[in-house]
């Protein structure tokens, strides 16, 4: 790898230049001379060419520079600074001391700071050189101290690069304080370039590497010479190493500096970290155009700091509300940006779905702000949006959810498409005598043409000893499951259900057919929603058996299908796991349909607990695995005993899953992956069976599955934004202080907060509008957008509290991690030392203007009271002077009986009236009950509110005006 640079980046030993025998020629700085900030023409001392100058250089409004400089170059290009981040005042001066120290002096503070740091020997004077190196020398011309050694971002000819040096890239082109990104040879030899982590200036991720002993190209063509040009490397504010020139014909005449080459040659795709802005700030995306980055906002989205493109972007509406998802949702659309994505802040994937499925998830997903679509993937993301770029060979785009009114103020309909599963299941084989004696001589057996109908629970088929049932069991107000269940527990709990996802109302009928065919039928709709595919024709009967299990079987008993080769969350002992079997969590504990959890025998040999990507239903990410048994697991076992077990091929056991000995003459037994995703062994003593009792838990894993699940996307064991708990073998999952749950029952579905965000319109005033929260020993593992280290408490809560984009900050031991929501697998762990600083509305509000709207209601207050005053105490001097005319006027109109016409009042300027709707307007007047009169275009009603009749009573006969001002929107 070559980059094309100036000169050679060496690790090399500094190079001290004796200059001796010129130094009567040089413009020395003596002991005790000093430099004041006046302006750029006083304050500055000049190499002997007049090409450099040292000195102040005054930037805007803002203060002045202590730097160096091209002084023959019009734009008089600056090339190393001192103090960028504390620019001094008018009156500021540097002094080289008697006792030979550089000092600048604040005018304002009367501090002095310390430009240099000599260490040994005795200064004499300072001298700016020819070429462009300010320094401080001894009596016999030797350097001491030189600003070649402290570059900020510019190198020059002749000027090298030690290891351990630094260029920072100021922060904008006119703001000279260290900036994002930075270049350093490294100890080992590597030159990088780095984003910073900026307020703070150390390395954060790297984004370009030279390792020891890369040749660097020379890009100056022999041609040239320093003679005829003025020459530097820059690291520019975005980032990127530039070489550049400028003729020295081009003096006077002005012109601009030419870029001849530049690292890295697309910036945009070389910053590929998944935390900080990026090239171009949160919520932006970079686009290179020749030699540069341009920083664009997406679609509904401006920049933060109109002067600072680098900054990034903020939404110009109001965001998604969680409180009314459903209904907000038509209040947005999805912009389409080809080939725009950002590399990180998803919080969510998907895989095999549509572009308009994609689409239409994130509308109706009060989380999202952004889904990226690529060849049947997307992905779900929330703001602050990570590292964006516009990529021509990226292949995909970005679906950007906008409000449709673009309002700033404030104020489950995702398409679910599921892909089919296929099983690898192992039909048993029964004999003619084993069904006979499992059916109790077939007493139970249903054969063709017999039907279940859903009507009560009574409705079932049972097995020969009543211990299980097959048939519909209402659940609640929904409509009917078709299931097995334990019939002899009062709770009659469900082992095996047919259709969870889509409940059948009443009248709805299962039914072995004439044809052998055993289907379920929705009353509602006639069609079939479920039916058995039996393996092969010819089922004569069907039979509930006394070991839970329910078979189709010919006549001569061989079984075609049975629910324990099609389980849905539950074994049974005697019932095996194949490879390819699954077992799914129900969503909640009273709906039956697919959830968030999957236990699979992989066909690799794996045995594993998946989450899954709900509402779709292939596996996630793994939170509990037998990682070594890959390429040997072939089957699971419940066997009578109450042991559950991973076996070979040969039937050896690998490994043992839940180990508990008892005997299924005296318990019921089951092993089930319980919503909330633990895999559980549940007993149950028959002897209890009329008298009630519950499920005993013997064994269960995962251990402790909130510390189990480490997936860095999706809502982990509690959805997003809550924390999960463990408590005697169940997870407990609470929402953080400030935060409600999405859904009250259901408390996996995570949490929303109950106010209004901190608007990034006015970030400065609406910080005093939250405080932070503190919580011991909580943390969000992931979707940190920004870190900081070695910093205190009070500036970590500090810099959430002024981030408009902060949710949350994370501390611990001086590291800082600043989080935007949704927050992503939480937990509360005792053995975390570290704490979460939650950011929480003071008010509550859930309006985004209210808190905004106290302050301007006290300031109307305030400016109509100085208003009010104001023509009181004017119109009092008035009232002397006009007092006997209006007298005279009125004796003089009492024998005046001719009409009069009153003339409109003149708008006054700066007076806008509110206007208000007819429903506002019917219910201040309570339904027009004070009707004035009625012409031909309609009724006039008095509107006067209720608040000012104390005032109308009291002046009956005096007219009365009222300063009308336009009230903030909702």
């Amino acid at each position: 790898m070559s980059f094309d640079v100036l000169y050679p980046l060496c690790f090399i030993l500094f190079v001290f230049f004796p200059f001796s025998a010129m130094a009567q020629t040089y413009r020395n700085m003596s002991l005790g001379s000093s430099l004041t900030a006046q302006n750029d023409n006083s304050a500055s001392r000049q190499s002997p060419s007049g090409e450099f100058a040292f000195g102040f250089r005054q930037i805007g409004n803002d203060g002045f520079l202590r730097a160096i400089w091209f002084n023959k170059k019009p734009d008089k290009t600056v090339v190393w600074s001192a103090n960028g981040n504390s620019l001094v005042a008018q009156g500021s001066k540097v002094e080289l001391t008697a006792d030979g120290q550089l000092l600048l002096n604040d005018i304002v503070t009367g501090k002095d700071t310390l430009v240099s740091s000599v260490g040994t020997g005795v200064v004499a004077y300072a001298a700016m050189l020819d070429t462009g190196n300010f320094v401080l020398a001894n009596a016999h011309s030797n350097s001491l101290w030189e600003s070649f050694g402290h570059p900020t971002d510019t190198i020059l000819p002749t000027q090298t690069i030690n290891q351990g040096s630094r260029l920072y890239a100021p922060y904008t082109l006119t703001n000279y304080s260290r900036g994002r990104f930075l270049l350093t040879l490294e100890s080992d030899g590597n030159l990088k370039l780095y984003t910073t982590n900026f307020p703070q200036d150390y390395p954060y991720y790297v984004y370009l590497i030279a390792t020891n002993g890369t040749i660097l190209k020379v890009v100056l063509p022999y041609t040239f010479s320093n003679q005829d040009l003025y020459q530097r490397a820059t690291l520019d504010y975005d980032g990127v190493l530039r070489y550049y020139v400028f003729r020295k014909s081009n003096d006077s005449s002005g012109g601009t500096w030419s870029a001849l080459s530049f690292i890295p040659s697309n910036i945009c795709m070389s910053i590929v970290q998944k935390q900080g802005g990026g090239a171009c700030g949160f919520n932006s995306l970079c686009n290179q155009n020749q030699d540069r980055p341009i920083c664009r906002c997406p679609s509904g989205y401006t920049l933060m700091d109109p002067h600072d493109a680098l900054k990034g972007c903020k939404p110009n509406f109001v965001p998604h509300s969680c409180d009314g998802a459903s209904s907000e949702s038509d209040l947005f659309y999805m912009q389409e940006m080809q080939n725009a994505n950002w590399q990180a802040s998803q919080y969510d994937e998907f895989y095999g779905v549509t572009e308009d499925w994609c689409r239409q998830a994130c509308l109706a997903d009060c989380l999202c702000d952004v889904a990226n679509y690529r060849i049947s993937l997307r992905f779900l993301k929330a703001i602050p949006l990570l590292n964006g770029r516009i990529d021509p060979s990226y292949n995909g785009k970005a679906f950007i959810k906008i409000r449709k009114d673009n309002s700033t103020l404030g104020s489950d309909g995702a398409a679910k498409t599921k892909r089919k599963k296929e099983y690898d299941s192992t039909l048993i084989c029964f004999t003619f005598e084993e069904i006979k004696d499992a059916t109790n001589k077939f007493k139970e057996e249903i054969g063709r043409g017999s039907s279940l109908t859903a009507q009560n629970d009574n409705s079932s088929w049972r097995s020969p000893s009543g211990d299980f049932a097959f048939g519909f069991r209402q659940i609640g107000n929904n409509g009917f499951l078709l299931a097995i269940w334990f019939d002899k527990i009062p709770e009659k709990t469900i082992v095996w259900s047919a259709n969870g996802k889509n409940l059948v109302p009443q009248g709805s009928k299962v039914e072995l057919t004439a044809e052998g065919q055993f289907s379920l039928s929705d009353i509602a709709t006639g069609k079939s929603t479920w039916i058995a595919s039996a393996a092969g024709t010819g089922v004569a009967h069907a039979a509930m058996l006394d070991t839970g299990n329910f078979v189709l079987a010919t006549s001569n008993s061989s079984s075609l299908w049975e629910s324990f080769s099609h389980p849905t969350d539950t074994i049974l002992p005697s019932q095996t796991l194949n490879q390819g079997s699954r077992l799914y969590a129900h969503y909640t504990s009273t709906n039956y349909s697919r959830g968030r959890f999957m236990f699979a025998v992989q066909k690799i040999g794996n045995l594993v607990l998946y989450t899954t990507n709900f509402p779709q239903d292939y596996s996630y990410f793994g939170y509990w695995n037998y990682i070594d048994t890959l390429g040997r697991g072939f089957q699971v076992v419940f066997n009578r005993s109450g042991s559950v077990y991973l076996t070979d091929r040969n039937g050896a056991i690998l490994n043992v899953v839940l180990s508990s000995m008892f005997s299924n003459q005296d318990l019921y037994q089951r092993a089930t992956l319980d919503y909330d995703g633990v895999l559980r062994h549940y007993v149950f003593r028959k002897n209890n069976g009329s008298s009630g009792g519950t499920w005993s838990t013997l064994s269960f894993i995962p251990s402790n599955i909130c510390m189990s699940i480490l997936q860095p996307k999706g809502g982990g064991t509690c959805g997003f934004n809550s924390l999960c708990k463990h408590d005697q073998g169940r997870p407990v999952c609470q929402c953080p202080p400030g935060y409600t749950y999405m859904d009250p029952d259901d408390m996996l579905k995570g949490c929303k907060p109950n106010f209004a965000p901190q608007s990034c319109d006015e970030a400065s005033s609406e910080s005093d509008l939250f405080y932070m929260q503190e919580m011991q020993n909580a943390y969000w593992r992931v979707n940190e957008y920004d870190k900081f280290q070695d910093i205190t408490e009070d500036w970590c809560r500090q810099t959430c509290l002024a981030d408009c984009f902060c949710a949350v900050a994370g501390f611990r031991t001086g590291n800082c991690w600043l989080k935007g929501g949704p927050l992503l697998n939480g937990r509360i762990d005792a053995n975390y030392s570290g704490k979460v600083l939650i950011k929480i509305r003071k008010d509550k509000s859930t309006s985004r203007s209210a808190g905004a709207a106290k302050n301007k209601k006290k300031k109307e207050y305030d400016s109509t009271l100085i208003v009010v005053g104001s023509v009181l105490l004017s119109s009092l001097g008035v009232l002397n002077f006009i007092l006997p005319l209006i007298t005279y006027m009125v004796v003089s109109r009492i024998y005046s009986r001719k009409a009069k016409v009153i003339p409109p009042y003149r708008v006054m300027a700066g007076m806008n009236l509110k206007c208000f709707t007819y429903d506002e307007i019917k219910d201040a007047t309570d339904k027009f009950k004070e009707e004035l009169g009625r012409d031909g275009s309609g009724g006039v009603e008095t509107t006067v509110p209720s608040s000012m009749n104390a005032y109308s009573n009291r002046m009956p006969n005096k007219l009365i005006s009222f300063d009308l001002h336009p009230l903030p929107l909702r």
